[in-house]
């Protein structure tokens, strides 16, 4: 097998996984929220969070495993595709960025696992406790959640996200300029929640989850879908 042959299949390979991506993390979505009836407002509450009852736990399970794959994991072989394509434009940006990549993928993954393997397991110890024990269950409730997404996905993925999709953005949008764009107005958007995040501003962080959390999956969609595409 040639060497050109060999990197069509490694693009189509990463064309593949990245589709895959942008997919799991919208069924993620899906996924989780059928559990709380697809009510936003309940999911944003500790107390009506883990009120949601036993229904809820394996959509609430699966949901935060999907998100660990789909929001993260599986794109870092776009990741390092990108590093390779890119670098030729500028070499100090494509190497900050894919850092920051690294940093990003890393905390959000592991605050989807934390999520993934503590939640379910209280919202079921919730519905079956008395009303002594519930009081308890809701501070490790809480508590898991502040150290999973204010902690591992709070200021400092948000930002490495940020430095990522505006680094690699502005590189890509010299060769895919609506790709190039998404990807920017993605890395504005985690700006904008740990914005929110900073100064304590529950509509700054809604904004930006919300807009990230959708247009993220599409970018990851529309970028492996260009990698098939191209010659």
């Amino acid at each position: 097998m040639t060497a050109q042959n060999e990197e069509v299949l490694h693009r189509r390979a990463t064309a593949v996984v990245t589709i895959a991506a942008g997919v799991t993390s919208l069924a993620s979505l899906i996924v989780g929220l059928s559990g709380a009836d697809f009510d936003f407002e309940a999911v944003s509450e500790a107390a009506t969070f883990i009120a949601l009852g036993t229904d809820a736990v394996e959509p609430v399970r699966w949901g935060l495993w999907l998100s660990m794959f789909g929001s993260y994991l599986l794109l870092v072989p776009v990741a390092l595709l990108l590093l390779r394509w890119l670098r030729q434009d500028d070499p100090v940006i494509a190497d900050l960025s894919t850092v920051a990549a690294g940093f990003y993928i890393l905390l959000g993954a592991a605050g989807a696992s934390v999520l993934a393997s503590t939640l379910p397991d209280l919202i079921q110890q919730y519905a079956d406790a008395d009303a002594a024990m519930r009081a308890d269950l809701l501070n490790d409730f809480d508590l898991a959640r502040r150290i999973a997404e204010d902690g591992l996905q709070g200021v400092v993925q948000n930002v490495a996200g940020a430095a990522w999709f505006l680094g690699m953005g502005s590189l890509l949008r010299r060769h895919r300029p609506a790709l190039g764009a998404a990807a920017i107005a993605v890395g504005a958007f985690l700006v904008v929640n740990a914005a929110g995040i900073m100064v304590d501003i529950e509509a700054l962080r809604f904004i930006g989850l919300t807009g990230n959390v959708l247009l993220a999956p599409a970018w990851a969609i529309g970028m492996g879908a260009s990698l098939l595409r191209s010659p």
